[in-house]
């Protein structure tokens, strides 16, 4: 593999290893299937704000583990391509699986950058106001 493909798979590996300590590797999935039993209980919905907070932990977990699943997999998977390809000496092959690995670090990059803003108030969005005025300074409100 050449040099500069070989850094394009180290930086996903790097944000795929970020992803996966943000998620929470193994205790994630099990987080994910203890989430599915307390909404699969119907006393849940007594309590419609519980209700809804569970439902959103589910469903931010369960997209965070098939965001980080699926790049492992694409990665692996476009790894071994390339490889073949190489061994095969089929050049159209090797320029596609290294377009495609261009790609997967900006995909990875994406990824990493949203999961370093996944906290709770993360998700919600926000207003910056700017008045003109006669300074060059401006004050952010954040609601």
């Amino acid at each position: 593999m050449k040099a500069e493909l070989e850094n394009i798979v180290s930086d996903i590996r790097k944000s795929i290893d970020l992803l996966e300590q943000r998620v929470g590797g193994d205790a994630a999935e099990l987080r994910l299937e203890e989430l599915n039993v307390l909404c699969e209980d119907s006393n849940i919905w007594s309590d419609l704000e519980k209700a809804k907070k569970l439902m959103r932990e589910r469903q931010l977990l369960a997209d965070s583990i098939k965001s980080y699943n699926s790049l492992r997999l694409e990665l692996a998977e476009s790894v071994e391509l390339y490889e073949l390809a190489g061994i095969e000496k089929d050049a159209v092959l090797l320029h596609e699986t290294s377009q495609d690995l261009r790609k997967l670090k900006k995909q990875a990059e994406l990824k990493e950058t949203e999961a370093l803003l996944d906290d709770e108030v993360d998700q919600n969005d926000s207003f910056l106001e700017i008045n003109a005025g006669a300074g060059g300074y401006f004050a952010p409100i954040i609601r």
